[in-house]
């Protein structure tokens, strides 16, 4: 006759799939909290991107859109840079 064993599967036994199963739920978990963290990541990144345009950024987008004429595009630029230099702390020119 031959030798079976009649021991019944415990807990440290890991069943018919052996430590495979193990490792595959670890690593199950370890690829779901990169995808979180990745996504979180990029939610973040592409808010900062939206607001780091300057003033000056947004004019020139809006008039490479059509938004806006180029006398609008001159005026509202001369009116920031005039705003960029008295927030600056530098003396206006004075004229002669």
């Amino acid at each position: 006759m031959f030798l079976v064993s009649r021991r019944r599967p415990t807990m440290m036994s890991f069943g018919a799939i052996g430590g495979t199963g193990m490792l595959l739920g670890f690593l199950f978990w370890f690829v779901l909290v990169l995808l979180v963290i990745g996504s979180l990541y990029l939610i973040v990144s592409r808010r900062e991107e939206k607001g780091s345009l300057t003033p000056l950024e947004i004019l020139k987008r809006r008039f490479a859109g059509g938004e806006i004429s180029l006398a609008e595009y001159e005026l509202a630029k001369k009116t920031l840079v005039l705003a960029s230099v008295e927030d600056s702390g530098w003396p206006k020119a004075q004229k002669f």
